[in-house]
Order: C-alpha cells, then structure tokens, then sequence
C-alpha cells in the first residue's frame, strides 16, 4: 500500500518522468512476482517509449514469470539485436525457453515433432536440450528420433546423461549402435554411463558375456543403482539367480 500511495505522488509531482516511473513501478511489482500487473503497466510504457531496451528487459523477466515461453523467445531476439542482453546470459534463457516449451508437447508426438523441426542444428545439439527431446519421444514411442538426437549431440560435445539414454534407444540395427559405442569408448574409457549403454546394447543384442563384461566395468568405475539394476536382470536372464539377487539388493539399498 506504501508502495503504491508513494507512485501516486511521483506521478502527481513528476509527471513528465512517466517512462521512469512506470518502469519503477513495473520492475516493483515484479518483485513481488505479479507479472500479469506489471505486463499491463508495461503496455501503457511501450505507448510512451516504443521498443526501450530497458523496457523489453522488464517484459522478458514479466513473460518468464507468467511462463510464457514463446514470448520469451521473441523478446531476446529483439534485446539481440540491439545488443541488451548479454550473449551468454540470451543463450541460457532461450536453451530453458526451448526446454520448457518441449515439455509442454511431451504428450502429442505430432506437436512434439513440429516443434523439433523448428529449432535450430545449435539449439537441437545442445546437451540439456537433447536430453529433454530424446525422452518425450522415447516416451511417445519415438526411439529412432530419440536416438538421432543423442548421437547428433554427443557428436558435438559429449555428455553422460545423454549417454546413459544412448542404451535405452535399441532398435532394430542394434549391432551399429554397438559400434558406435565402441568408438565413443576410445575417447571416454572410463565413463560409467557409456560402458551402462553397451552393456544394455550388447544385452539387447543377447551378447550376454559382453553384456556382462561392459556392466560389471561400470561397476568398477562407480557404483550406481542403475547399473546395479542392469546387471541383476542380466543375470536373472543366465539363470544365475543368486548373484542376480545381490545386484537387486544393492541397486535398492543405493535407492534408499
């Protein structure tokens, strides 16, 4: 109430500092998240300023707040192109506005699709991004699609959490995918996600002894609940049911 009787009286006693004022008064009520209110404000603010660059920063954080994604979008390329943003800071808002919007079409394959087809190669290669696309379409039954945009993203840098989903995308040409894997494994030995893929590979394949090799190595890279888990059903499906167990047990006491 303070806040507002104090605008009031600036408005009375300024009032040819409008622009000023209505941007104190849209950035306040921002901070007391009412973006809707400060979009409004916002509005009689374009009518005085037109396109303020101080002004599309007010309405970027109001349109994060009201998550209106696509609005975001639009209004870092506009503060892009007159340099009000910094470029680090737009890339990280616009890969979490791409994101959020993904997991608005995670249940239509349809909209999900066209959606992808929409954003740029930078944008669909980027780890979290990928991450995010590959598991709505594995979800939707897409595995072709979700393999494709892990393999097309840890080409271009890699990522273990994209890797550990790589074992999850065995299809019809599972021998390939093994290849590729193997190759990967020249550049990252040691990574227990991408020896967790090909074991899961491999298993896919009924390579059961190379199965076992890749996730027992796993294993000794670091013990995971996931890997646990694999290596129990791999065993379970070579009727050795004791040491199956044991990896069933610890799978769920590193769940707990």
């Amino acid at each position: 109430g303070r806040r507002d009787d104090y605008l009031i009286r600036a408005e009375r006693l300024a009032p040819q500092q409008a622009i000023a004022r209505l941007m104190t008064q849209a950035d306040l009520l921002l901070e007391s998240r009412e973006p809707q209110a400060a979009m409004s404000i916002m509005q009689n603010l374009k009518n005085l300023a037109g396109k303020h660059v101080g002004a599309l920063r007010l309405e970027l954080k109001a349109q994060q707040l009201a998550k209106n994604w696509e609005q975001v979008l639009a209004l870092i390329t506009q503060l892009e192109k007159r340099e009000g943003i910094d470029a680090t800071q737009a890339e990280q808002l616009r890969l979490n506005a791409h994101i959020e919007n993904l997991k608005r079409k995670a249940h239509d394959a349809q909209e999900l699709q066209a959606y992808w087809n929409k954003l740029s190669t930078a944008d669909k290669t980027q780890s979290k991004v990928a991450l995010t696309a590959a598991r709505f379409f594995l979800a939707l039954g897409g595995t072709k699609e979700a393999r494709e945009i892990i393999e097309d993203s840890l080409n271009k840098q890699w990522d273990s959490s994209l890797i550990e989903l790589y074992g999850q995308t065995a299809d019809k040409d599972v021998v390939k995918q093994i290849e590729r894997a193997e190759n990967w494994l020249q550049s990252h030995p040691r990574d227990p996600y991408l020896l967790l893929a090909l074991g899961r590979l491999c298993a896919r394949q009924e390579l059961w002894g190379k199965a076992q090799s890749y996730v027992e190595a796993s294993l000794s890279v670091e013990s995971t609940r996931a890997a646990h888990l694999a290596l129990a059903q791999l065993l379970e499906k070579m009727n050795q049911s004791d040491a199956a167990c044991k990896h069933y047990r610890q799978s769920l006491a590193l769940e707990s």
